[in-house]
C-alpha cells in the first residue's frame, strides 16, 4: 500500500490548497519549511514573514510560521488564517 503526505491548507474554513504526494517524494525533514512556505505564499506580508524570523523571546517576535505536532503520528500544522496541515494516509 502507497503511503503519502496528504496536505491541506485553509483560509479561515475556505479549503484553498489540497495536495497527496508520496511520502519518498518528500523527506519529513522538508515538510516543516514547506509549510512555512505555503502559509507565507499565502497570507503574509513581508514585515510579518520577517517577524516570524527574528530571535525567540524577543519583543518583535511573531509566532506565524510556527510548526507543531498535532498528534503522535507526525502530523504537522503551520499557521492561524491561513493554516496548512500534513498528515500521513494510505493511498
Amino acid at each position: 500500500m502507497k503511503r503519502v503526505w496528504h496536505i491541506e491548507g485553509y483560509d479561515s474554513l475556505t479549503k484553498i490548497f489540497e495536495a497527496d504526494i508520496g511520502v519518498n517524494l518528500i523527506p519529513s525533514c522538508n515538510l516543516v519549511p514547506l509549510l512555512q512556505c505555503l502559509v507565507a505564499k499565502n497570507g503574509l506580508t513581508n514585515e510579518e514573514i520577517v517577524g516570524s524570523y527574528r530571535k525567540e523571546k524577543t519583543r518583535l517576535k511573531l509566532s506565524h510560521l510556527e510548526v507543531t505536532k498535532t498528534d503522535n503520528r507526525g502530523s504537522l500544522s503551520c499557521g492561524s488564517n491561513p493554516h496548512f496541515h500534513a498528515t500521513v494516509k494510505d493511498a
